[in-house]
């Protein structure tokens, strides 16, 4: 039984089933020059955007970190005001604010 290879080769014989446009080889190298001096340069250069970006997410990020640190140390502040409030009774701050009258 003959394989497809061989009906193939059988049917295709000895000679090379693609070819080469005439000059290619010797065209490859000018044609490549004219395709590459087509194309216009970038007049807006990216090599500052992306330091630029990674700058920019910085300091959103580090601007966070602060903005909970501070929102944390206010939380903590009127907390611990309440506390005092809640610990001291209505007389003595009666008498706190009749004392501080007085002078």
């Amino acid at each position: 039984m003959a394989t497809k290879e061989n009906i193939l080769q059988k049917q295709m014989g000895n000679k090379l089933p693609f070819s080469v446009p005439d000059n290619y080889f010797e065209e490859f190298a000018l044609e490549m020059d004219k395709q590459i001096a087509q194309k216009a340069p970038r007049k807006f250069a990216k090599r500052w955007l992306y330091p630029a970006a990674a700058a920019f997410i910085g300091i959103l990020f580090v601007g966070q970190v602060f903005y909970s640190d501070y929102r944390k140390q206010e939380d903590f502040r009127e907390n611990y005001e309440t506390y005092i409030l809640s610990q001291v009774g209505n007389a003595d701050m009666m008498y706190y604010y009749l004392e501080e009258s007085t002078y």
